[in-house]
């Protein structure tokens, strides 16, 4: 009979926990689906278990790490939380030359640039007399 209440007893921690992990999942997907809206994201649903599984991922670490009192600053999720490191790097790092602009094209747009007339010539007298600083 005591075997029995132990079973019983250890069915109910596995479906309690379970349970826990099935809330935990949701409170998570809730979470998700917050942070898309205040990003304006949007996923396809083949898309979305890919960013989501990234997400969590990036978001398990930012609670580590916010959770570690030795760790002298707070990180939090931000735009980019449903990237790895990988993806953000190939799409924000690094030379784009497809998004350089032709010189040639930036400067044939440029008006010409006149330069003021000269403020006197080397023939006239300097408009302020010359001081001797020879004891500076």
């Amino acid at each position: 009979d005591r075997k029995s209440t132990r079973l019983n007893s250890s069915h109910a921690n596995i479906s309690y926990a379970v349970f826990c992990l099935k809330k935990k999942k949701k409170e998570y997907q809730n979470e998700f689906t917050k942070w898309m809206k205040l990003y304006k994201k949007t996923h396809s649903s083949q898309e979305f278990s890919t960013r989501y599984s990234i997400w969590k991922a990036n978001h398990a670490r930012v609670q580590s790490h916010n959770a570690d009192e030795t760790k002298g600053f707070k990180l939090e999720l931000n735009r980019f939380a449903d990237l790895t490191g990988v993806e953000f790097k190939k799409v924000y790092l690094g030379l784009k030359p497809e998004l350089h602009i032709n010189d040639d094209h930036v400067f044939s747009k440029l008006r010409p640039l006149h330069a003021p007339a000269p403020l006197g010539s080397r023939n006239s007298a300097p408009s302020t007399p010359l001081n001797n600083h020879e004891q500076c």
